[in-house]
């Protein structure tokens, strides 16, 4: 053999050979790159995922929060309806024709005095007067209470009614304070007719 045919030899030997290296390099490129796009795949599927689930969860929190905000707004609706309604009560209690107003005061004074108070009457009141602290007195003897009451100079802008003032403290029989003290067991019934 001369020295072409084995140059030439060894350079088809290393071309098969380099052939070779190519192509199992480019299958194993072709192997690594399948990998890593399934790979990618996978991750992309499950971060899809993630992202339609955290969708799915802040919708329903969106949705959750609406419905909250709905509901505060239609008690907010409804406490404002019943301010409404008791103020329109205290109205029509301010507005009692005479006799009424006389007897729910002398009510709340039998439920509140000693008898030995001294009434502090409503400026709007004309007729707290001595005549209904003699009616007073008379019923508070009568129910076996002291009936020394007296009626004081000093006028208050009370709303209706009257304070019952003794030893430096005073009680409130005021028309305003006498709705407000009954309000927690009335509201509910109030509540059941308006809604």
């Amino acid at each position: 053999m001369n020295a072409d045919a084995i140059l030439k030899r060894i350079e088809q030997d290393a071309r098969q050979a380099a052939e070779a290296t190519m192509n199992d390099a480019r299958k194993r490129a072709e192997t690594v790159a399948a990998s890593w796009q399934e790979k990618l795949s996978k991750e992309d599927a499950e971060a899809m995922e993630r992202a339609r689930k955290d969708a799915l969860a802040l919708d329903d929190r969106m949705q959750r929060m609406a419905e909250l905000d709905a509901r505060k707004a239609l008690l907010a609706d409804k406490r404002t309806v019943l301010d409404e309604a008791f103020a329109l009560a205290l109205e029509k209690m301010q507005a009692m024709p005479t006799n009424k107003a006389r007897a729910f005061a002398l009510k709340m004074l039998l439920a509140s005095a000693r008898g030995d108070e001294t009434v502090v009457a409503d400026s709007q009141c004309m007729w707290l007067d001595a005549s209904f602290i003699d009616e007073a007195n008379r019923a508070l003897k009568a129910a076996g209470r002291e009936g020394r009451l007296t009626l004081s100079a000093e006028k208050k802008r009370l709303g209706g009614g009257f304070l019952l003032a003794r030893d430096g403290m005073e009680v409130n029989c005021s028309f305003p304070a006498a709705l407000e003290a009954q309000r927690p067991e009335l509201e509910a019934e109030v509540a059941s007719m308006l809604f």
